[in-house]
């Protein structure tokens, strides 16, 4: 039984702290406006989703927490159960729309293109600088010839 009161006592003290922020987020927004208030209000908000979540967490898990009795040290095999989370029902279109494949283009292009090869005729096609550059050193080229006849 010592295992309840000791849930108990946890879930009651994450309870605690989630009604000490809220009513911390209550009294700033019932007094006169001051700076800083928005800042305060935002931290103590999440505060309060935390304490919340956490105290949830071990509501939902509090049958399982309390019928599992661990093995003797000597004896005990690794645990190898992996606590139930909503990412395992997704698809694997579901998680790529979370987690893009990576594009290595993309990828050089953020790290300032280091990598990237292309051919010069590709390079032509794709930049009309580059196109422009090379029709104006073939001007110069010839121009030089010209000069020196």
């Amino acid at each position: 039984m010592a295992s309840q009161e000791l849930l108990t006592a946890a879930a009651l003290q994450l309870r605690a702290k989630a009604l000490e922020a809220y009513a911390i987020i209550k009294d700033t927004l019932h007094s006169p406006a001051e700076e800083g208030d928005v800042n305060k209000i935002a931290q103590e908000a999440l505060k309060v989703a935390q304490y919340e979540g956490a105290m949830l967490t071990l509501q939902g898990y509090e049958s399982e927490l309390l019928s599992k009795t661990p093995p003797p040290p000597d004896e005990a095999p690794p645990d190898l159960h992996v606590p139930y989370s909503p990412v395992m029902d997704l698809t694997d279109e579901q998680l790529a729309t979370i987690n893009p494949p990576v594009d290595e283009a993309d990828e050089d292009r953020q790290s300032g293109g280091a990598g990237i090869r292309i051919s010069e005729e590709e390079l032509i096609n794709k930049s009309p600088t580059y196109k422009k550059s090379l029709e104006e050193a073939k001007l110069k080229g010839l121009n030089k010839k010209k000069s020196e006849d």
